[in-house]
């Protein structure tokens, strides 16, 4: 749905309009990541901890907990906007007159995007995986789209329209997670945390959030770096290599949304053969999807470029292939993050993510001036490699769990595993 979307927006709009459009969009993920302030990657540890002890209620004492520092977070963030804007109409705005209308616009949606993260995270967490999905990929998706179809032919599609569509559609679709929530939270007892579980609470999100940070940057700053660096013609290029070049990323999302609170609850109970299981079954669906739109990609890219989006976009097809390599190295090595954060082991990911934030920082701006967008596809290939290669080395040198696709004797076992006429019943 979202490249349908982008299609349409590609196909009615200049390319530098779909350029600003790609940065403004980049950043909304951005807070939508880290509005919740952690809370959410703090629900996958805590709230199946909380199922698996029976005690319901402490997940109702959660959600007390995080909403309303969630709803703060989007508040701060709609002020900060607002005081920009302000400033930008009184000094003029640097590169387009309706750069404070647009600023406003962006402001007022933060909440809707702190509230949306945070949903999703606990009612995936309480395994109500329909609930936690449904409204953000489907009903926000259709929302804007209807909302983009409309102005499409009413011949209103302004970058302005466009942000105020998607700010519409946001805040509705957190509305309706908050109509969700209510309904699951009646049949919940009401249990209030104790200090000490609000205290670890935060000492876990608090150094998540660091990890979280500097992963969401590396993911999200590229685009408006080049926007910077090579013009938003060129960051529309390499926003419509990400839509298709990561689109692997979907199934890497995916199983990690129902691998993650599996992995803290087998690891509590202390079954480390079940764990090494999900392991090695995650990072062989990751990988073998991530591979096989490399393979499509290859030898059709250019062709589904040029035909979903237009001529234009043509020139993204090198880089589009590129940000596939990009994407499958994280795919392989994608759930050594996952295990170690979901282990208490968020520092060692931090440390890693700081490699690639550092690499992409460096070389995106020098490749970008010296190769353009493909020189920038080529430096999220080398941040990938140094945090998730590195990760997975990592869990399989400091750990005994095998590194899944990486391993050739967990691939055999599972393959020994899976042609067996009596298949073990944990897996």
């Amino acid at each position: 749905m979202q490249v349908l979307i982008f299609a349409l927006i590609a196909r009615t709009q200049p390319l530098e309009i779909v350029g600003i459009y790609a940065v403004v969009n980049a950043l909304w993920l951005l807070w939508r990541a880290l509005g919740p302030l952690a809370f959410d990657q703090a629900a996958y540890r805590f709230i199946p901890t909380y199922i698996s002890n029976k005690e319901p209620g402490k997940i109702y004492g959660f959600f007390l907990h995080s909403v309303s520092a969630a709803f703060k977070s989007g508040v701060f963030g709609t002020a900060v906007c607002c005081v920009l804007a302000a400033l930008s109409h009184l000094l003029g705005a640097p590169f387009r007159p309706d750069i404070a209308v647009l600023l406003i616009i962006f402001g007022l949606a933060l909440p809707a995007y702190a509230l949306i993260g945070l949903y999703v995270g606990i009612l995936r967490s309480t395994g109500s995986l329909a609930a936690a999905q449904l409204p953000e990929s489907v009903v926000l998706q259709a929302a804007f789209g209807i909302f983009v179809l409309f102005l499409w032919v009413s011949n209103e599609t302004t970058l302005v329209m466009l942000a105020a569509a998607q700010m519409v559609a946001a805040i509705s679709v957190a509305l309706l997670y908050a109509i969700v929530w209510r309904r699951y939270a009646r049949i919940l007892p009401q249990t209030m945390l104790s200090n000490q579980e609000r205290s670890d609470i935060t000492g876990m999100r608090k150094s998540v959030l660091a990890t979280l940070a500097v992963t969401e940057i590396s993911v999200r700053s590229p685009v408006a770096i080049v926007s910077l660096v090579l013009g938003p013609a060129a960051a529309a290029l390499l926003e419509a290599a990400q839509r298709f070049g990561t689109l692997g990323s979907l199934t890497t999302w995916a199983v990690g949304t129902v691998v993650s609170p599996l992995l803290a609850q087998t690891y509590s109970k202390g079954d480390l053969n079940q764990v090494q299981n999900l392991y090695s079954l995650a990072s062989i669906l990751q990988t073998g999807c991530s591979l096989g739109l490399l393979i499509a990609l290859f030898w059709w890219g250019e062709w589904v470029l040029t035909t979903i989006l237009g001529v234009d976009f043509g020139a993204a097809s090198i880089p589009t292939v590129l940000l596939a390599i990009a994407t499958l190295v994280n795919a392989s090595g994608g759930v050594a993050s996952i295990y170690l954060t979901m282990t208490g082991r968020e520092m060692t990911v931090f440390q890693f993510s700081i490699s690639r934030l550092i690499a992409i920082l460096a070389f995106v701006p020098f490749l970008g001036w010296t190769l353009g967008v493909s020189g920038v596809a080529g430096a999220l290939i080398l941040g990938s490699i140094l945090r998730d290669i590195g990760l997975t080395a990592y869990v399989a040198g400091r750990t005994s769990l095998r590194p899944g696709i990486w391993s050739t004797h967990e691939l055999l076992r599972l393959a020994r595993l899976a042609l067996s006429k009596t298949p073990r019943k944990d897996t």
